[in-house]
């Protein structure tokens, strides 16, 4: 899976998606409510989160959504890594 790729891809899903505030960084997405990071995604798919209690509502409101999409991401990646490349006949219609 192409990091850049996975990185750019859940990026713009969660920015229009999200009411926080969504960071695209080289190697990871930071999302943060004020200015504190609750949600950090690296290059790789791993989620890390804030455990600090004023935020627990956001978490968890938050966590299954940003886990799915992160699934579904990279199961995209996954099967267009593995797709043949198009070629001029492919795009010939009848």
């Amino acid at each position: 899976m192409n990091e850049k790729k996975f990185l750019q891809q859940m990026y713009g899903k969660l920015e229009n998606q999200l009411e926080q505030e969504v960071k695209l960084a080289d190697d990871s997405i930071e999302i943060s409510e004020g200015d504190k990071v609750i949600f950090k995604i690296d290059s790789k798919g791993g989620i890390f989160y804030a455990a600090g209690k004023q935020y627990s509502n956001i978490v968890n409101k938050l966590h299954g959504k940003i886990e799915n999409d992160v699934r579904n991401t990279k199961e995209f990646l996954k099967v267009m890594d593995n797709s043949p490349e198009l070629t001029a006949v492919d795009l010939n219609a009848p």
